[in-house]
């Protein structure tokens, strides 16, 4: 049995060789090397409807609502230092601030680390890392009340930036909680700092991905898990198709002797998008995007008087506008509005958002 590769087979296979040799070389820490990280779990909690196309906000933004009466603001950096080649000290901060009827339950967190890499090679990194946490809400103090304790292993997903699984054990708190995750890691520094300015530039057959989320939460009482996955396809130098498909449950289970209380929420969505660009082959870039979706919701709650059910299905129109400022060639930061129409079973509103995030280009 014989078979033949196609001439464009053999050069996405030699793209992605490239890539990956090219990421190799760059990806090894180094004392000074500074990170920025994300995992998506934050934008994905905080936006709403997660896996409709959106404008990347796994970094921060604002939501508003059609009637503009309440809003919610939000920012989840992470950042970390390179202290010797094995040691990172850092910390990542979210902030939440309700504005309206809402606005005195706003939060701030601010959660220090501590990460050592066992292995720090140029294809592979794997660490250790120890956190804790302090937070601020209706003008109390709170923490340290616990302790996180994880791991995490790191491949070259693109010049300068990692991506692996990671796990997490939080000791103390609300309860003991296993988390796990997909951490995704922009490596910046004096050690791989352009001399020029980076131009960001597309071509036929080229992939971007930004605001994926792979993750899940469980302790005693509560679980949840959730997975986004999609990207843009550049159809041309310019225009994108986006597909985008997740889904998402969370259950409680508060239930005692004598005494049931158990409630499950689930939901399943699919999108389409398509982006254009108006402007290419420069630092900054603008574009245009359109999109539609739809999400099923289904929920189960039992107080030990029977159970009630309920599902709903939702349709959704968004159209957005935005930049991005490439930081490397194929990294660049993302922003801009985005508007998003919800109609069906009951349904009828409209939300406003201003999203700030990371695009990566493979």
């Amino acid at each position: 049995m014989s078979f033949t590769l196609k001439p464009r087979t053999v050069r996405f296979f030699g793209l992605i060789l490239s890539l990956l040799v090219t990421a190799s070389v760059s990806a090894q820490i180094q004392r000074g090397d500074r990170f920025l990280s994300v995992d998506g779990r934050a934008g994905a909690s905080l936006t709403g409807a997660s896996v409709t196309p959106l404008v990347s906000g796994d970094l921060g933004g604002i939501v508003l609502p059609g009637t503009f009466s309440e809003g919610l603001a939000y920012a989840t950096p992470a950042y970390g230092l390179a202290l010797t080649d094995r040691l990172i000290v850092g910390g990542s901060l979210t902030a939440v601030h309700p504005f309206g009827s809402r606005s005195d339950i706003g939060s701030i967190g601010l959660s220090p680390y501590l990460r050592y890499y066992g292995i720090n090679r140029a294809q592979l990194g794997v660490y250790g890392q120890v956190m804790t946490g302090l937070g601020y809400r209706n003008g109390d103090l709170t923490g340290p009340d616990a302790v996180t304790v994880g791991a995490g292993l790191q491949l070259p997903l693109a010049v300068g930036a990692r991506f692996g699984p990671s796990v997490d054990y939080v000791i103390g708190g609300a309860g003991n909680t296993l988390e796990l995750g997909i951490r995704v890691e922009l490596i910046l520094g004096r050690n791989n700092r352009l001399q020029e300015a980076a131009v960001g530039s597309f071509s036929k057959g080229a992939i971007m991905l930004g605001s994926q989320f792979v993750g899940a939460v469980v302790r005693e009482d509560v679980s949840s898990a959730g997975v986004v996955v999609g990207g843009h396809y550049f159809l041309t130098d310019r225009l994108t198709a986006a597909p985008t498909i997740g889904m998402e449950g969370y259950q409680t289970d508060f239930s005692r002797p004598n005494v049931t209380r158990i409630t499950t929420l689930r939901n399943y969505a699919v999108g389409l998008s398509s982006r254009y660009y108006l402007t290419t082959e420069r630092h900054l870039l603008w574009f245009a995007e359109a999109g539609v979706g739809y999400q099923t919701n289904y929920s189960r709650r039992d107080f030990g008087n029977g159970e009630i059910r309920s599902s709903s299905d939702v349709f959704l129109l968004t159209a957005s506008a935005g930049g991005q400022l490439f930081i490397r060639d194929n990294v660049a930061l993302e922003a801009g509005p985005q508007f998003r129409r919800f109609f069906g079973d009951g349904v009828n509103y409209s939300l406003f958002s201003l999203n700030g995030g990371i695009r990566f280009l493979l």
